[in-house]
């Protein structure tokens, strides 16, 4: 099977706003194994697989994702990460918001970087969304505090694409560099400079799925890249292709990133 199945997007119910920005599920029936290659998309996200098997891999570690089992993924930061699922497959994932995460499970998300971890729920119930909203509002109940500064560090990366320089955005906030990674990291899972980085890949997968054919130098330039190489450069890092052979069309998954970049 050349196609990568699709996850389909659903909407967040009020009372998860400002921990998860949407929820994606995946319903594949085939009798086959699909090898999806994960990339980065600057979320965390929580997992429940009520069926089937896969194995998700990154920097040479495997994570086994077997049926019942709910799952924590930290960010991604390399180019090695897959998932391999082997149908009847259904998968439900929760994309939370840059602090989300960390309110939710109320821990440091910086060690989780390329990696997985599972967790248990006493909730048992009908493999649906409903029943998935209900173990996330669980966790919604008992949430840990905001942040104020990495929330606006956030906020203001992701309204500019990733193009500023972090250095002016701690100025801006009124703090070190050091002060600002060192916060950032811990809620939401990676640098500010990564996490600028992986929006500038973002805005510009964006503007290829809606214009393949765009000129790649004017569209680096657009992004805040430095030149076209330097676009190429970033995308084999973090896309596993140049931007000239990614493949939207038979990559269900990479088009639920660019959707909801």
């Amino acid at each position: 099977m050349s196609n990568i199945p699709s996850y389909q997007e659903h909407a967040v119910p009020n009372a998860l706003e400002g921990l998860v920005t949407r929820f994606l599920a995946l319903n594949f029936e085939q009798a086959e194994k699909v090898t999806v290659p994960a990339r980065p998309t600057g979320h965390i996200y929580l997992g429940w697989v009520p069926r089937g098997n896969g194995v998700a891999s990154a920097q040479g570690v495997d994570f086994p994702l077997e049926p019942g089992c709910c799952h924590l993924s930290g960010q991604l930061t390399t180019f090695d990460a897959e998932y391999s699922i082997e149908g009847p497959f259904q998968h439900f994932l929760a994309e939370c918001t840059p602090i989300g995460a960390s309110r939710l499970m109320k821990r440091d998300m910086g060690p989780l970087v390329n990696r997985c971890e599972f967790f248990t729920t006493e909730l048992k119930g009908p493999a649906t969304l409903e029943t998935f909203t209900e173990i996330l509002m669980g966790f919604a109940k008992e949430a840990g505090p905001g942040d104020d500064m990495v929330e606006a560090a956030a906020a203001k990366i992701e309204a500019s694409r990733g193009d500023l320089r972090i250095a002016d955005l701690a100025a801006e906030l009124c703090v070190s560099e050091r002060h600002l990674r060192r916060e950032f990291t811990s809620r939401v899972g990676i640098a500010p400079k990564a996490f600028a980085t992986i929006k500038k890949v973002l805005a510009t997968l964006q503007a290829l799925g809606a214009d393949p054919s765009a000129d790649l130098a004017e569209l680096a330039y657009s992004s805040g890249f430095y030149d076209q190489a330097h676009l190429t450069k970033v995308f084999q890092l973090y896309m596993r292709a140049t931007p000239g052979k990614l493949r939207f069309d038979d990559d269900g998954v990479l088009q639920s990133i660019v959707a909801g970049a």
